[in-house]
């Protein structure tokens, strides 16, 4: 875990001094723009495979400008990447993980399916104003969105048909997918 910490304050540090020097080279190259006098012969040209961008009557601080303003827009528009033993992040969304942490979330996954089948089958109709349909369809959709989060496609089968299976009953699923999906925390097990 220390490692992965160091890894995000070295990355922070380092977005941090591209922006300072990118909006000084916007500073400085505003200032110079400023300090020199109109010139008549300041021409740029910049040439690449398929590009050619040519500036007529340019002064010195427009390219300063310019080399700013392209790093500043690179900073903003490139999401750090941080590959770390417990997976790879791109901003703060988790891109990849070790399977072994796919087992564990699988596990969280169960738990939670099994306290929402359990809330389920235990609400009292018309408490809190909510009526059972509505706790059916957020169930279901929490449920949905917990399996989904570790599907397996391999083992499990076609994600839309067990969807279509858990919303309208029609078909039939995987017993391991199912049980999963139905199963109940053994704490709830008398209701």
């Amino acid at each position: 875990m220390e490692s992965m910490l160091i890894g995000i304050a070295g990355r922070v540090v380092e977005r941090i001094v591209v922006v300072v020097f990118g909006g000084l080279a916007v500073y400085w190259g505003y200032r110079l723009f400023l300090s020199l006098p109109a010139q008549q012969g300041g021409d740029g040209k910049l040439q690449l495979p398929g590009i050619r961008l040519v500036l007529a009557k340019a002064a010195p601080g427009t390219f300063f400008v310019a080399f700013g303003v392209v790093l500043l827009a690179t900073s903003f528009l490139s999401p750090v990447r941080f590959e770390g033993p417990s997976g790879e992040y791109t901003g703060m969304v988790e891109t990849s993980s070790p399977s072994g942490d796919l087992t564990q979330r699988r596990a969280r996954a169960e738990l939670a399916i099994q306290t929402l089948n359990c809330m389920q089958r235990s609400f009292d109709n018309g408490r809190g104003g909510l009526t059972k349909e509505d706790v059916e369809v957020a169930a279901t959709d929490a449920k949905l969105a917990l399996l989904r989060s570790v599907w397996d496609g391999g083992a499990w089968g076609d994600y839309g048909a067990f969807e279509r299976w858990a919303r309208q009953r029609a078909g039939s699923v995987p017993k391991p997918v199912q049980r999963l999906y139905e199963g109940s925390s053994p704490a709830c097990r008398g209701r």
